[in-house]
């Protein structure tokens, strides 16, 4: 799966993604990029918009909103083992 059919399903809805972390350990987070997913006082300060732009900063990266750890992490899109949406 591309960069980007990761960055389209993320903004669709909840996906898992299973990676391998930068000390070698494996993790499973369920994220997203979909607004009405992520709470009003999580949104970055420039709304959708600014979602947008913080894709486009980092290649090797992508930012998204966990759920469950409520807040915002990122993975490396390289590292990536498996991606589905939730």
């Amino acid at each position: 799966m591309t960069r980007e059919q990761m960055i389209d399903s993320l903004r669709e809805g909840l996906c898992e993604v299973t990676f391998e972390k930068k000390d070698g350990t494996m993790r499973v987070m369920p994220c997203t990029l979909k607004s009405d997913l992520i709470p009003a006082d999580m949104m970055p300060k420039g709304g959708e918009d600014s979602l947008r732009e913080g894709l486009e900063k980092t290649i090797s990266a992508i930012r998204v909103y966990a759920p469950e750890s409520e807040g915002w992490r990122s993975f490396i899109v390289d590292n990536v083992k498996d991606f589905k949406l939730a």
